[in-house]
């Protein structure tokens, strides 16, 4: 380099024309931003959902507090005292009906709800867990349904019903 001379700049390059080649471009993944006032299972960080790096579920039968965080047409989520994730109490594990009675989980419970519920089931490779709140006595914490005697003749009971309206 001589004094006062400049290294040459290379030519910014305008992108390929329709008849040119294209770099593939991915746009970049952003997660969802959390809307104001949701709340999820998930610790949101600066506006951005962040999965827990660990799935840690509660035990089969165990019994826990916790809070509706979200309800759903097919139940409710329930944030458990303690636990990142929230679990879903299934809208047949929300209250006791009659045989063949449907019923809609918002008309038996609503967000920020304290609740005692039973854990049901847990899928360990889909990092999720099932509650029902009917087998528990919301007053004292009792479980009403020890071994899950009436829980399984339910389930049962479903998929006999389900076979029999296939047939």
């Amino acid at each position: 380099n001589a004094a006062g001379e400049q290294e040459s700049q290379p030519e910014k390059q305008e992108p390929a024309t329709a008849r040119g080649t294209l770099e593939p471009t991915v746009p970049e993944f952003r997660p969802r931003a959390a809307a104001e006032g949701e709340v999820r299972g998930a610790e949101v960080v600066g506006g951005v959902w962040k999965q827990p790096a660990t799935f840690v579920p509660p035990e089969i039968g165990s019994i826990h507090s916790g809070v509706a965080v979200k309800v759903t047409p097919f139940g409710a989520f329930i944030r458990l005292d303690g636990f990142e994730r929230d679990g879903l109490a299934h809208v047949t594990q929300l209250a006791m009906t009659k045989e063949g009675e449907r019923i809609e989980a918002s008309r038996v419970i609503a967000i920020g709800q304290r609740v005692a519920c039973k854990v049901i089931d847990v899928s360990k490779t889909k990092n999720r867990f099932f509650l029902t709140i009917k087998y528990v006595d919301q007053e004292t914490k009792q479980d009403l349904d020890v071994g899950n005697v009436k829980l399984l003749a339910e389930q049962e009971a479903r998929t006999l019903q389900a076979m029999a309206e296939r047939a």
